[in-house]
């Protein structure tokens, strides 16, 4: 990711949103002691995001929690769209990619910046972007370095920014090109999906711009044919031989290292079925895509996200047990396999793949699974304990069962058998004069708090790992 390329004040306002779009019990003080700012910040930055972020719902005088929210029609991709639309370092960096400028004074005019905020923002962008083998040059200032690099970071840049419906230049060109990824897509091993042609078009036109300002995917002496692209600023040229090369070499990675990731990748999903007990059927049939997804999403020279780092926030929201437990597996045999990059991004990719190819694998073996089981003990009237229940249910990030004992029946429980894996009361054990059966035991008041929520939550995910490790060793 590209995180440092925003302010300071920009980072910790993007990933308040983020906690805030999935933590509903949280007030304006938890928000700041769980960012490492001032509860007036977070209040300021709240007030802001009022005025300038038209696809947020946010109330915060209402209750006693922050509600923050999506509005009707805006996907999370607005949101990342909004802070690379709004951030100086990126909109210098868009600018220099269809220019070069000849002075720092010009570049500030183009970005109503001063020279001295231009160099700086230059210095601080090439402390980010040169460890991936690219930079911002001098005399003229441009874009250098590792053509395929560049390449990448500016098509990821843009499927993020314009999210494949605000196309950088016009309709007219994305239908031009629309009709050039279609014919190259004969190169894809397997049948692209439209998210895969969208993200096609943007390579192209990024492909397209790059040769027009004279730098080249491929350097050599073959002669590669040329078509005529019309975009805003009259005929472009367009190599569709170096971009050709490109697919083939650098992205479906054709030999053998293409077959020794295949291998590694299947062990992984084998590992998987093993460990539940269940192998789809139509897993041979489908692995050529998985495949091939797979290493679109590897074979980069730099990071697959600029800001919205979309694997890992599906892996992270995942709500049921039996999905983490899966994961957690997966992660397991990744890390035993013997491929080149242990990257958590590239666990991330395997179980979001995992989940799209196989979406109802858990409805098959979850019947064989044991539940996280919460108990709650309160001396407390039923209405109060089945209200703990509701918040539980609805701030946890994890469907599990919860079973309210009664403090009238607790005679009955040892003889039940039940076991809980997590016992929250507001009785402490020296005041019981029985035996739960449990492995954790959790005080707190009569209320539940954040901190209550932060407990049970690394008790379950103590539990997936746990559990998932014993499946793998068996």
């Amino acid at each position: 990711m590209f995180l440092n390329l925003l302010s300071k004040s920009e980072q910790k306002k993007l990933s308040m949103i983020e906690l805030l779009l999935h933590r509903k019990d949280l007030d304006s003080r938890n928000v700041a002691d769980k960012l490492g700012i001032n509860q007036s910040l977070v209040e300021k930055y709240l007030s802001e995001l009022m005025v300038e972020a038209n696809f947020l719902l946010i109330d915060y005088y209402t209750g006693p929690n922050i509600s923050l929210t999506l509005a009707p029609s805006y996907a999370i991709d607005e949101l990342y769209s909004h802070f690379l639309a709004r951030a100086p370092a990126f909109q210098l960096l868009e600018t220099l990619f269809y220019s070069d400028y000849g002075s720092y004074e010009l570049l500030g005019v183009e970005l109503n910046l001063s020279k001295s905020s231009v160099i700086r923002l230059i210095q601080q962008i090439n402390a980010e972007i040169k460890k991936y083998d690219f930079y911002i040059a001098k005399k003229p200032l441009r874009i250098a370095g590792n053509e395929v690099a560049v390449s990448q970071f500016f098509s990821i840049l843009f499927v993020e920014k314009y999210q494949n419906k605000q196309f950088p230049e016009n309709q007219n060109l994305e239908q031009e090109l629309k009709l050039v990824a279609l014919e190259l897509q004969r190169h894809f091993p397997v049948a692209p999906y439209f998210s895969d042609t969208q993200k096609l078009i943007i390579m192209i036109y990024v492909h397209m711009i790059r040769e027009k300002n004279g730098n080249f995917l491929v350097m050599d002496k073959e002669e590669y044919p040329l078509i005529d692209i019309l975009s805003k600023e009259g005929k472009s040229r367009l190599s569709l031989g170096r971009f050709e090369y490109y697919l083939t070499h650098h992205v479906f990675n054709d030999g053998e290292s293409k077959e020794e990731i295949g291998q590694n990748l299947r062990g992984i999903f084998t590992a998987v079925f093993d460990a539940y007990g269940y192998e789809p059927e139509d897993f041979e049939s489908l692995f050529p895509k998985i495949l091939f997804q797979y290493l679109i999403g590897v074979n980069l020279q730099v990071p697959y996200c600029i800001l919205n780092n979309y694997l890992h926030r599906f892996v992270m929201l995942q709500r049921r047990i039996m999905t983490k437990k899966i994961y957690k597996t997966i992660e397991i045999a990744f890390k035993k396999s013997t491929l080149g990059d242990k990257h958590q991004e590239n666990i991330e990719h395997i179980c979001y793949l995992f989940s799209n190819f196989f979406p109802n694998y858990e409805e098959k073996i979850s019947y064989k699974q044991k539940v996280f089981q919460l108990g709650l003990f309160f001396d407390t009237n039923s209405e109060h304990t089945e209200y703990l229940k509701y918040q539980i249910e609805k701030f946890l990030p994890y469907e599990i069962f919860i079973k309210i004992i009664n403090p009238l029946d607790i005679f009955s429980i040892p003889a039940s058998g039940d076991y809980f894996d997590l016992i929250l009361s507001n009785i402490s054990i020296g005041q019981s004069t029985f035996s739960l059966k449990y492995k954790e035991y959790h005080f707190i008041d009569s209320t539940l708090a954040p901190q209550d929520i932060d407990f049970i939550t690394a008790a379950v995910e103590k539990y997936i790992s746990e559990s998932a490790g014993e499946l793998s060793s068996q």
